[in-house]
């Protein structure tokens, strides 16, 4: 009696081991980030990642926060995007988001465009992921160039044309 006591009080023990298993974060891979506009308010990046929710049930993308740093020294500020996604279980889920910062100061996009042919950018950011069962903050940070060409076209794009004059290339 004594032995089957003890084994019944083994295996009510086991079972939390058995049956539930610690909640995954997801992992977060950027695929690709890239400037879509430029003008006088500001820097347009588009990041663009892949989520892999490992766990075995489905958890949501709340939201995704980023800033960008141009040259190493020129910082355009933090935006957040709100657009929840669903991750589902066990799946890989394409995530597209569009981060749009201001000038801290115009005088930057002058500085940029009087400096080097190429403009190194890094754009950090954290992914809020949350369920039911598990709530984290994902980070993420990917890197590129933008050429003094593409911010100089695009800023004279962004001026309005007047009337008499053809527009900006």
């Amino acid at each position: 009696m004594r032995t089957l006591a003890l084994g019944a009080f083994l295996a009510v023990a086991a079972l939390p081991l058995l049956g539930c298993s610690k909640p995954q974060p997801p992992q977060i891979t950027v695929i690709d980030a890239k400037v879509t506009g430029i003008d006088l308010a500001g820097l347009t990046v588009d990041v663009h990642a892949e989520a892999v929710n490992p766990n075995k049930f489905p958890l949501m993308l709340q939201s995704v926060t980023g800033s960008a740093t141009l040259d190493g020294k020129y910082e355009l500020g933090a935006v957040t995007v709100t657009k929840p996604v669903t991750l589902p279980a066990g799946e890989r889920t394409a995530i597209s988001a569009p981060l749009t910062m201001k000038w801290q100061n115009v005088t930057t996009l002058a500085s940029l465009v009087a400096g080097a042919e190429s403009i190194p950018f890094t754009v950090k950011g954290d992914a809020a992921i949350g369920g039911e069962k598990l709530q984290v903050s994902v980070p993420f940070q990917v890197q590129g160039t933008l050429t003094r060409a593409q911010i100089t076209q695009s800023a004279l794009r962004s001026i309005p044309t007047l009337p008499g004059f053809p527009p900006a290339p």
